[in-house]
């Protein structure tokens, strides 16, 4: 599964090698201090999904779309790149970014949503 890691002064989601093949993307990654938002979600049910990001036609039409999401062609609402990797409807985290960021978002599920956001949290840079 995928997880979002602060390394150095970026935050980096983890790929396994089969979410790496279905993103089309190795490690995204983008700076701490670009980070506006943690957010924990109680679901990341496709409703959710959905609700955060525009998902390219093949991740939108695939069978199973509720088991599993790796949304290498999703855009967030403000036309940005985002990085969507959901399994089931279980708990996740939805990082925001500002403007200047090349990415949009990350939404990542995960059993442990709620240490992880804390840790993001505790990592913002504050001014």
């Amino acid at each position: 599964m995928a997880r979002i890691a602060v390394v150095g002064s970026e935050i980096v989601v983890l790929l396994n090698p089969v979410e790496r093949l279905l993103a089309f993307r190795r490690r995204p990654r983008a700076l701490m201090s670009q980070v506006v938002s943690v957010t924990l979600l109680d679901s990341t049910a496709p409703s959710v999904v959905d609700s955060v990001v525009t998902l390219g036609f093949a991740a939108r039409t695939a069978p199973g779309r509720g088991l599993a999401t790796v949304g290498p062609r999703c855009r967030g609402r403000d036309g940005r790149p985002a990085m969507v990797v959901t399994y089931g409807s279980g708990p996740g985290v939805l990082v925001r970014f500002r403007s200047e960021a090349r990415w949009s978002l990350y939404l990542v599920s995960s059993r442990l949503a709620a240490d992880i956001a804390g840790r993001l949290r505790d990592a913002i840079p504050r001014p």
